[in-house]
């Protein structure tokens, strides 16, 4: 019986340093392809970093056989590494030395690689391809990327409209004509800053987003009249004063300022009373940048009656800010004398 317990306490703990050696063996493993990892890394870097340099410097691009040995470059890790490292760079240069990169790009065929991964199952990877293409400008591969424009990952269809006005500028916002998702406020400033300028034939396009029923869309036009100050559009942007949703409205009112003429303040004090407490504070702020001097008796009365305090102030501030002179000698109210301190007090 002791025999017995003997062998079953020797097979245990037989069994049990087996498993610590296994560990022991599967963690100096792991450890050494980490290291292994490292360094290769920081060899392939230090390699690429003299290609990128070259691939700047040099006139003409060489074969890429004679720069990269050929097993390396069908490293799938590699190139992962090397089209990482020419996007980034492409991004920090302009002009000649961005030429240069992206020639080199394509001289690599990191392009065929980038355009393979859009036929990937993961969204980061499509998203990924999507922004190398676009960041080296592979204009004639645009139509595929085009394709992800209505893709159910978020993550793919934002970088497939980034992309398409990146280079194409604004015909590439053409996918709003049919867009039924939001666009972010972050988004919209992307696309904003991509779009370099408007064409006068283009300011169609721009009045029927203005009705769009996408209130995102609505709202990118708006951005879009008031980044180019469309001023041809003052009638058709003035329309949406009475647009259901309320920040179309409050969009609406801070582009007005941007595009004003002689009809502004008078569309915005036609219209004031029939809007409640937040958006009459927007218009009179709008007022307050527009400084139309017809507005100053309105803008008094709002100061003497308004039940909205933060109305008041504001009021109080465009009238001080203007040009007409004397407008609180004749106030003899306590309160109101005291908000006109305080306005006052936020202007200097």
């Amino acid at each position: 019986m002791q025999n017995q317990t003997f062998e079953v306490l020797y097979f245990a703990l037989l069994s049990i340093l087996l498993a610590v050696g296994i560990l022991i063996a599967i963690v100096l493993i792991l450890n050494y392809l980490k290291i292994f990892e490292v360094k290769r890394k920081k060899k392939w870097n230090l390699l690429i970093d003299q290609l990128l340099v070259e691939a700047i410097t040099r006139t003409e691009i060489a074969d890429r056989n004679d720069q990269i040995p050929y097993k390396l470059l069908k490293n799938n890790s590699f190139r992962k590494l090397l089209t990482l490292r020419i996007v980034e760079a492409s991004q920090k240069f302009s002009g000649t030395s961005r030429q240069q990169l992206r020639s080199y790009y394509q001289s690599m065929d990191l392009h065929t690689y980038s355009l393979n991964k859009l036929l990937s199952n993961r969204e980061s990877t499509i998203a990924e391809a999507i922004r190398e293409l676009s960041v080296m400008e592979q204009v004639d591969l645009l139509p595929q990327i085009k394709e992800f424009i209505h893709h159910p990952s978020k993550t793919v269809y934002l970088e497939a409209q980034s992309a398409l006005v990146k280079n194409y500028g604004f015909e590439g916002l053409h996918f709003m004509d049919r867009l039924d998702k939001t666009l972010s406020k972050w988004q919209m400033l992307r696309l904003l800053i991509a779009v370099k300028e408007v064409q006068p034939e283009q300011l169609e396009k721009i009045k029927t987003w203005l009705l769009h029923d996408n209130p995102s869309v609505v709202s990118m036009a708006l951005m879009l009249v008031k980044k180019f100050r469309l001023w041809e559009l003052h009638a058709e942007v003035s329309t949406l004063l009475t647009h259901e949703n309320k920040e179309i409205v409050k969009n609406t009112i801070t582009a007005l300022t941007y595009i004003e003429n002689d009809s502004t303040s008078k569309i915005l004090t036609s219209i004031y009373h029939n809007k409640d407490t937040e958006i009459q504070l927007e218009i009179m702020c709008a007022l307050g940048k527009i400084r139309d001097q017809d507005t100053y008796p309105f803008i008094k009365e709002q100061l003497l009656n308004s039940k909205s305090t933060d109305i008041r102030i504001q009021a109080a501030k465009n009238l001080e800010s203007g040009t007409w002179t004397g407008w609180s000698t004749d106030i003899d109210d306590t309160v109101t004398l005291a908000i006109v301190r305080h306005a006052k007090s936020e202007l200097i």
